[in-house]
């Protein structure tokens, strides 16, 4: 489940119990809706994503379970946010924008060729590397690639020792200062945000 604790002085402030089958292995995103309320994101590994309420012990305020009759969505790698959606990358359906306020899905882009890993959301763009090396960019509206690279190659390195890309960390990518990192194989690349 899910415990609210003070940072001042970590009393449990609530707790949320999940149901039976819950797995979550991710950390929680907390955002502010339009009207400024707070919602607090959870998703689980079997494909069920909560928003709940912070301010309200915990409340569930909307639930979507992602995946289709013949496929479970499982979401093994976390999920990112912005100010409209909550964007995960899962096994059946690749990645898929929720919006914040209700849960309903917003859309849904199938990887090309493999699963999605972590997502990484920033102003208008969100990373996704994909378990066949490939990096790619896409718009947060719509889903459109913006770029695709892929990194599962041999590279230079400053000390001569070969570097080899391949399937991404699991932490996704880290967006600083207009560059992005990645952890590809053993290799860790950094590109500018247009993926250069």
């Amino acid at each position: 489940g899910v415990v609210a604790l003070d940072l001042a002085d970590g009393v449990q402030r609530w707790q949320k119990r999940a149901p039976a089958a819950a797995e979550f292995l991710h950390a929680p995103i907390l955002r502010r809706l339009p009207g400024g309320q707070q919602i607090l994101i959870v998703a689980d590994r079997g494909g069920a994503v909560y928003g709940i309420d912070p301010a309200n012990r915990g409340e569930i305020i909307w639930q979507t379970r992602l995946g289709t009759e013949s496929a479970e969505a499982h979401i093994d790698w976390g999920a990112a946010a912005d100010h409209r959606s909550v964007y995960l990358g899962t096994s059946a359906l690749g990645l898929t924008a929720l919006d914040i306020s209700t849960g309903k899905v917003r859309w849904n882009k199938p990887m090309p060729r493999s699963p999605a890993h972590a997502v990484t959301a920033i102003p208008g763009m969100l990373f996704a590397g994909s378990l066949d090396g490939h990096l790619r960019a896409y718009s947060t509206i719509g889903g459109k690639v913006v770029w695709d690279v892929d990194t599962a190659v041999q590279y230079p390195t400053r000390n001569e020792v070969p570097a080899n890309g391949g399937a991404p960390g699991h932490g996704g990518v880290i967006v600083v200062d207009g560059m992005v990192y990645l952890n590809s194989g053993n290799a860790l690349l950094a590109f500018s945000i247009d993926g250069k």
